[in-house]
């Protein structure tokens, strides 16, 4: 669901409803100013809401739940069939070198022994992740150049209470404001985590130096290169 109110947002929501009605893909979508009907589909967003108050919400019964968790493991446990896959947990990478033979040498460190190993390689691949910026910067490709991390981050509210889980199933986005960042959109959720209903509220902005939750204070000072 998508949920919106005062005047400007409403007309945005109403604009962005009949648009959408143009492709096939959100056939079966639903519009509605109607408070009685906005709180049939979300009773915890219209609780205590003034009655005189212009809101909009589209609405589509359409909809799955991504247990990205398990996903991995389930692709990992695939990988691990084959003979030539190999997962290294618990492993940090401390330096990225081509070669001249345009190959690299990762030097992979084992954070339980300290125990440090070379794995000769003819491509690598960086995954998008807290890690990502200053590995780029080790391996000394001119394009990583181009990219700057600044770790900002979303915490959620989570509510276990039946009275308050029994009364919404839905997921319903806000509007972000004008000049706020895409993620900041403001959400109520429905989820199962760990086969278990809850409702999730957010986010929250937070901000830390680190680029990973177990990284190091200095992560964001350590990626920046001076001006000359």
């Amino acid at each position: 669901m998508s949920f919106v109110w005062g005047e400007d947002n409403v007309n945005f929501l109403r604009a962005r409803y009949a648009a959408l009605q143009q492709s096939s893909l959100f056939r079966g979508m639903r519009y509605s100013e109607d408070h009685a009907q906005i709180k049939e589909w979300a009773p915890l967003v219209m609780e205590g809401r003034d009655p005189q108050q212009k809101v909009a919400a589209t609405r589509t019964e359409i909809g799955t739940d991504v247990n990205y968790g398990e996903i991995t493991r389930q692709l990992i446990a695939s990988l691990q069939k084959k003979s030539n896959f190999s997962l290294q947990l618990s492993s940090e990478v401390r330096a990225l070198k081509r070669n001249d033979d345009n190959t690299w040498t990762v030097t992979v460190a084992d954070l339980k022994n300290g125990t440090a190993q070379n794995i000769r390689a003819k491509f690598v691949f960086i995954g998008a992740g807290g890690a990502a910026l200053k590995l780029l910067q080790e391996s000394g490709i001119p394009e990583a150049k181009d990219y700057a991390g600044f770790p900002v981050g979303g915490q959620f509210l989570v509510s276990e209470n039946p009275e308050v889980v029994n009364h919404h199933l839905a997921k319903v986005y806000g509007k972000a404001s004008v000049g706020a960042p895409p993620m900041s959109v403001p959400h109520i959720d429905t989820r199962v985590l760990d086969g278990k209903r809850v409702v999730l509220f957010g986010p929250f902005a937070t901000f830390s130096t680190k680029f990973l939750k177990n990284g190091s204070l200095w992560d964001l000072m350590s990626s920046t290169t001076p001006l000359t």
